[in-house]
């Protein structure tokens, strides 16, 4: 199995069945309702430069045949972080998740590229624009394919839904 081998190499432990209540761990934005169930597998769990890290595959599945998403999940999670709440997701990206998240989608004036290639929303926009500074919002804007979301400790990186 190769995410076996791949937390052998960086020293994680490897748990191939995930972990059952994992997902209720995460915080209150990562976890949505996405169809009538999720299975947790390939869980990986280390620690880099004092930072705890999972690595994760989410399965959802809404009861129909062959219809099962899935998508990698990365959570950081450290008491260095203390980040306001918010997502980052591709604009093509769930627009539901706006309307569900009750905020208003933040714009940066000096980057209409990544504004409109991106909906980040979230409470105390103020902070949020201190944290998307030049470098990071040059990081994606070469790499538009990830989701990110942030709530205090906790700042996960997930691959949007494939069905």
């Amino acid at each position: 199995m190769e995410e076996m081998k791949i937390a052998t190499k960086i020293r994680f432990s490897f748990h191939p069945l995930g972990e059952k209540d994992l997902l209720s761990t995460l915080p209150e934005f990562y976890r949505f309702a996405k169809g009538i169930s999720r299975e947790i597998k390939n869980l990986m769990r280390g620690t880099i430069r004092n930072m705890k890290v999972t690595i994760f595959e989410c399965i959802y599945d809404d009861a129909s045949p062959d219809n099962s998403m899935s998508q990698i999940v990365i959570c950081f999670e450290s008491t260095r972080l203390s980040l306001p709440v918010f997502r980052l997701s591709p604009a093509d990206y769930l627009i539901e998740m706006v309307q569900a998240i009750r905020y208003q989608n933040i714009d940066f004036e000096n980057h209409s590229y990544f504004s409109e290639r991106y909906l980040l929303t979230g409470k105390n926009e103020e902070v949020i624009c201190t944290i998307f500074i030049d470098r990071v919002i040059g990081f994606y804007e070469k790499n538009s394919k990830f989701c990110t979301g942030g709530n205090g400790n906790h700042l996960l990186f997930f691959e949007p839904l494939l069905a």
